[in-house]
C-alpha cells in the first residue's frame, strides 16, 4: 500500500478511537477533527491523482 493511504488510513482510524464513548461527539475539539479529516481527505485525494497521472505517462 502507498505512504500516503497509509498515513489516510491512521488518522481517519485515530479519529475513530477519539469518538466519546457514551456521546455522539469527540474527545478532542471540532476544529482539530474537520482538520484532520480535510487532511486526510487531501492525501487520497493527491495520491488518486498521482495514479491516474501515472497511468497516462504509460
Amino acid at each position: 500500500m502507498n505512504d500516503k493511504i497509509e498515513q489516510a488510513e491512521v488518522m481517519l482510524s485515530n479519529l475513530l478511537a477519539l469518538q466519546h464513548p457514551t456521546e455522539s461527539t469527540f474527545i478532542i475539539g471540532h476544529d482539530d477533527v474537520v482538520v484532520t479529516l480535510r487532511t486526510a481527505v487531501e492525501m487520497l485525494i493527491e495520491e488518486q491523482d498521482r495514479r491516474i497521472g501515472s497511468r497516462h505517462i504509460d
